[in-house]
């Protein structure tokens, strides 16, 4: 509850009205029985039309309010749910993204993207139930036995029967449900993750004719979570047959009792008409208490799942206080990572290496090499278990995150092309850009006919994942956004494997024209690219295996000698 309290607190106003309408509401419906008994017994029976006439607008008048209480309170419930809702997605959101790469790597995505949308809505179904069925249950409860009580002591006895039989029916059902929820939460997980993994991976899907294996896996996912979700149904349903059985043999009882009592003078019929709704409002309160509790527990299951979120501090932070860089020079000194504490082997091991200012170096290795890791740790998306990486003199961990990642610009292989214009995408860099910088941007990453040959220019919206372009499309958005940065160090993780043999020469013609502004690291597999760059670092399985130029890598290097021999004659002659 504390946790939910610091989502509500805002609106404490709305909290307090609230129940208060919602208890006029129940006492209205309180009301109306002994009013309907005093119409029988003392208007129907004496023949007293004035009486009924009196008896019959208070009821009217007592439905209307009940009514109009009822309304106000549901409003400012609803209002209160809502509002809370939208913070707590906004606090999932922010917290998310504060999340370095280790804690993304933990929760992943779909399960992240279920807990701001299926869980948040379990949550918002119980601060729902505080505010009007948490209070009006007991109310209804204890309202209705007192009124009961005060028509026939005898009668009441009936309810010292009912009532315990329904308690202990709905502990047994809820104490088997409240270990189905966390389950059924996770086979969502499962489902939400094998339906995003389909679905942005259909191109292949449909290039391997795979379809049919696809349907097979995420109909077993289908299969599991809806196993589960009709085990969890099915306690509730359970519930409902027992309930009405009790709700039916109590009535029964109190017309036999009653008739009893009728017939011997005991009681008048209008109270035993005035009992029975109360039988029905109590029974009808102590179901609902059931469905709460049911709610209860199906929604702890979905706050734990929310509190694991935002008590997750992220493994990256910044310094409070954090030093200046002197420079943007880049060293490791003995850095070795994996990115499972637990993994047999790191990912890379033993780096030692400097990337001096204004140089432009070029990586190169097989797949798995530790490439990309390796610019990971640059931008400090991880941290090492061993050694250090430092830029400008100062170790990462001791330097503010916006200087760093202001100075670093990096092109991921993935290109992340966002749903919006071209202008929305290249201001993601840099808010304050013109549209002469954009164009120039556009122009440099040779994608002037992004906006050149578009009759919206800059302001052309693009699909989502930038469906509507292609992947050399996509590959140069991605770079001319992080020259519209105008970093210190920038780095091309082979991000320009899209781009035909012509057009990624203009390109990197244009960037030599920038080797003397910034540095320049370039990941990349063709021979005619790493030939442009000072030195050229060869990795294999997480090390680093020579350093050197391009002359002098083929007669040192075996990993550099094989893949320079699989290039094409015109890009190398050994």
């Amino acid at each position: 509850m504390a946790f939910i309290w610091k989502y509500i607190k805002e609106d404490a106003l709305f909290l307090l009205i609230a129940p208060a309408f919602m208890l006029l509401s129940v006492a209205a419906d309180l009301l109306q029985p002994t009013l309907m008994a005093q119409i029988v017994d003392n208007g129907v029976a004496n023949g007293d039309l004035a009486y009924i006439k009196e008896r019959a607008l208070l009821m009217l008048l007592t439905t209307i309010g009940g009514l109009l209480a009822g309304i106000i309170s549901y409003y400012m419930a609803a209002r209160t749910t809502a509002r809370a809702g939208q913070r707590i997605r906004l606090s999932l959101f922010s917290k998310i993204t504060t999340f370095s790469h280790k804690e993304l790597d933990r929760f992943s995505v779909p399960t992240l993207i279920t807990r701001m949308t299926n869980d948040v809505s379990h949550v918002q179904s119980v601060i729902l139930s505080i505010q009007n069925t948490f209070l009006q249950v007991p109310f209804l409860l204890t309202g209705g036995l007192f009124m009961a009580i005060r028509l026939s002591r005898q009668l009441s006895l009936i309810f010292c029967i009912a009532i315990p039989v329904l308690i202990a029916i709905i502990a047994i059902v809820l104490v088997r449900a409240v270990k189905v929820f966390p389950v059924v939460q996770e086979k969502l997980d499962a489902l939400n993750r094998i339906a995003r993994e389909s679905i942005l991976g259909m191109p292949i899907i449909k290039g391997y004719l795979a379809e049919p294996l696809e349907k097979i896996r995420f109909s077993k996912a289908n299969d599991d979570l809806y196993n589960w979700q009709l085990k969890s149904a099915l306690l509730m349903i359970l519930m409902s047959p027992f309930i009405m059985m009790t709700f039916n043999f109590s009535s029964v009882a109190i017309l036999w009792v009653g008739g009893y009592e009728v017939y011997a003078g005991q009681l008048e019929v209008g109270k035993i008409m005035a009992f029975s709704t109360y039988l029905s409002q109590i029974l009808m309160a102590v179901m609902i208490s059931s469905f709460v509790i049911y709610m209860f527990s199906q929604a702890q299951a979905s706050l734990k799942r929310i509190q694991e979120v935002v008590d997750t501090e992220t493994s990256i932070q910044s310094p409070a206080s954090g030093k200046e860089a002197q420079g943007y020079q880049i060293d490791f000194d003995h850095v070795s990572f994996r990115y499972d504490e637990e993994a047999a082997e790191d990912t890379l091991r033993d780096i030692h290496l400097t990337i001096r200012e204004n140089e432009r170096i070029g990586i190169v290795g097989p797949t798995g090499s530790g490439k990309s890791s390796l610019v990971g740790l640059m931008l400090r998306f991880y941290d090492p278990q061993e050694g250090t990486v430092s830029f400008g003199g100062v170790p990462l961990p001791q330097l503010d995150l916006v200087q760093l990642r202001q100075a670093i610009g990096l092109v991921q292989q993935d290109n992340t092309v966002l749903s919006g214009s071209i202008e929305e995408n290249l201001k993601i860099a840099n808010p304050q850009a013109g549209a002469t910088d954009m164009q120039k941007a556009l122009d440099q990453a040779m994608a002037q006919e992004l906006y050149i040959h578009r009759e919206g220019g800059l302001s052309t919206a693009i699909q989502q994942r930038g469906n509507d372009l292609s992947g050399g499309q996509q590959q140069r958005l991605s770079i001319a956004r992080v020259l519209l940065q105008k970093p210190r160090v920038l780095i091309l993780d082979d991000s320009t494997s899209a781009l035909d043999v012509l057009t990624e020469k203009r390109f990197l013609d244009e960037l030599d024209q920038h080797k003397t502004e910034q540095s320049q690291i370039i990941i990349a597999q063709r021979i005619s690219t790493l030939k442009r760059c000072d030195r050229i670092i060869v990795m294999n399985r997480g090390r680093i295996e020579a350093i050197g130029s391009h002359e002098a890598l083929l007669e040192e290097s075996p990993t550099y000698q094989a893949i320079a021999l699989n290039q094409s004659d015109r890009e190398v002659t050994l």
